[in-house]
């Protein structure tokens, strides 16, 4: 197993631990804000992957937090949309030269802006799937795309103080 694949296992369980022992416990404003704290070990995934290793990876991540949360399907519908949905974004903001191979999804390659980008598209996506698909009723849409826009930003600023926190320590050493 190359150390690649073993250091993106590692990132992808940590983040399921963490969403199934932290995050799922969090209840913030009421309910509006949920963070989705697993997306991080997606959002870290190499760039030029095949299409079904997103899928897999989107869909694997879903099980293992429906388990850990009693989710009924949910989370792992908007993994696999997730999945689905992220090589389509990483190619929307692609820049003019291409991404290159084993290039991760980062702040450190990419920059700062091109990262937070990249994360709040797909944990809106996410987000949106996910509370649409449990409010499961045309009258609780409206807040159904409030608390997903909410826990979306929420997430997305969670994901970013913590690669900030690790890409700090990282340049340290």
């Amino acid at each position: 197993m190359r150390e690649g694949t073993l250091q993106i296992m590692v990132q992808l369980g940590l983040a399921i631990l963490a969403q199934g022992w932290i995050f799922h416990h969090l209840v913030i404003a009421n309910g509006w804000i949920t963070p989705l704290f697993h997306l991080y070990g997606l959002v870290l995934l190499p760039l030029r992957m095949r299409p079904f290793i997103y899928l897999l990876a989107g869909g694997l991540v879903g099980i293992a937090v429906d388990v850990m949360q009693l989710g009924g399907g949910l989370f792992t519908a908007a993994g696999l949309l997730t999945g689905y949905l992220q090589p389509l974004i990483a190619r929307l903001l692609a820049p003019r030269e291409g991404y290159e191979p084993e290039m991760e999804a980062g702040p450190q390659q990419l920059g700062w802006s091109w990262w937070i980008i990249y994360v709040l598209l797909i944990s809106t996506t996410h987000s949106l799937w996910l509370f649409m698909l449990e409010a499961g009723r045309w009258g609780l849409f409206p807040q159904a795309i409030g608390q997903a826009l909410t826990s979306a930003a929420a997430s997305t600023l969670l994901i970013v103080v913590v690669q900030a926190l690790f890409a700090r320590n990282r340049n340290r050493r």
